[in-house]
Order: C-alpha cells, then structure tokens, then sequence
C-alpha cells in the first residue's frame, strides 16, 4: 500500500507540473505563430509593398525565380538559369530596407564587368540557393563578396533564390563545363547544399536538364557573353508571360493589399 501511495503521488505531482506547462506551451505556440503572421502581413501591406512600388516607378523588375518560370511554362529547349539579364531587380526585404541590384549578362547578381576576361584570371565560381544568392541581404554582404573579399580572387555568383540540384546541374552543363574547358587558369567550383536541396525526381525538369547545352557564347573569348538565342529565349518567355509594365505590375502587388 505503502509504495501505492507513493506511485500515486508521483503521478499526481507529476500531472500537477507538467500538464500545466503542456497547455501553456501550446497555447504560447499557437498565439505567438499568430503574432508573427500578424507582424508579417503588417510590414508587408505598410513597408514592403510601397517599397516595391516605389522601386517600380523607378524602373526595377522582380526577381524572376527560374524554378517559377519552369513550373508555370515548361519552357522548350532551353533551361532558365537566373531572371532577366543586364535588367533593374528587386528582390527581398527582411527588415532592412528592399534590396535591389542590376542583374549581370547572364541575369544573375554580379557586377557585368566580372565577366570580362575571366579566361585569363583564377576564379571562385559559387553555386547554390537564397544562401550564396544574397537573401535580402546587401551586394557588400552575399557571400561571395566576402569570399573576393577574404581571397583576393575573382569570385563569380552563380546562385538564384529557390532552386535545387536540378538548377546547380544546369548551369554547370549550361555556363561552367565550357568555362572551365577554355580556362588557362585555376578554376575552383564551391556548390552550397542546404536540408531543403533533397527534392524528388521531377520529370519535366529532368527532361529539360537532358536538353541542356551550352549558353556560353563560343565566338566571345576573352570575354564570357551568353548566347544571343538563351537572352532571345529568357527574354521572350519572361517578358510574355509575366506582368511588365509599370502600372501591371503595381496591379498585381496591390491584389495582396
């Protein structure tokens, strides 16, 4: 009876601290999930979308995700590596104001004048996700920045916001392989994976990878210039399918208000 009593009070005492903190627990979750979609959608609708407009007026583009363009349109022939080339982007904002930047040849985030005679030069070419893309972070803080910085060595961003192994094996097959076979000089290529880079296999785009082939223009040596059919391509499928003029675009930012 003795260790009855004393199992039962175990239970009791146990039930008395824990179930209390259980519930609170879960309504701290549920309320403090709440409070940050709140906070979101607040900054959204009264600092992210007049920042986007404001950047609209101003001539800017968004960013047009590859991985978006391949789902809604399935492109033929070709595979989307970045947004527009040589076009006014913004991108994302985190609590420090929108970030934007002027896209390089190929549509990604550099300064152009990277790509000149970078046969002749060792460079650091970095490839993945959000993570060497620069999330809404500024061009002196992405990490390839860093990276020249740190280095002294040329360092190329090949990385675009939302894409995975299909994205990193088709701009090594579309910008790196003929790179890397006309280089004289060291080349180092560093991918970044993340948890979120496991994707399943994907038919359409695992198709549209078989179909890839050089964007690199072979007449532009020393220099690196995609080819006049990839910018034709990318151009026409963005600037078709998406909204582009000023007063579109601002349109559609406003059906989140």
């Amino acid at each position: 009876m003795k260790l009855k009593s004393i199992l039962l009070n175990l239970v009791l005492t146990s039930l008395s601290i824990y179930l209390p903190l259980s519930f609170f627990s879960f309504f701290d979750f549920y309320t403090s999930k709440r409070r940050t979609t709140y906070l979101e959608r607040t900054r959204e609708l009264n600092i992210d979308i007049p920042q986007k407009i404001s950047a609209i007026n101003s001539g800017y583009l968004p960013l047009f995700y590859p991985e978006e363009v391949i789902n809604k349109f399935n492109p033929i022939g070709f595979y989307p590596i970045a947004s527009l080339p040589l076009s006014k982007t913004y991108y994302c904002n985190e609590g420090y104001g929108l970030i934007t930047y002027q896209s390089d040849r190929f549509g990604l985030r550099n300064r152009d004048l990277k790509w000149s005679n970078i046969y002749n030069q060792p460079t650091i070419f970095m490839l993945g996700d959000s993570f060497i893309h620069g999330s809404c972070v500024p061009d002196y803080s992405t990490i390839p920045v860093l990276v020249e910085k740190s280095l002294k060595i040329n360092t190329i961003n090949l990385a675009t916001a939302s894409t995975g192994p299909y994205e990193y094996m088709a701009v090594i097959r579309s910008i790196l392989q003929p790179i890397i076979q006309k280089s004289t000089k060291d080349t180092t290529v560093i991918v970044s994976f993340y948890a979120n880079d496991n994707e399943p296999f994907d038919y359409n785009k695992e198709k549209l990878l078989n179909s890839t082939k050089s964007i690199v223009e072979p007449t532009s040596y020393p220099e690196i210039s995609p080819t006049k059919e990839y910018i034709s391509s990318i151009k026409s499928l963005i600037l078709n399918n998406y909204p582009k003029s000023e007063d579109d675009l601002i349109n559609k930012l406003n059906e989140r208000v």
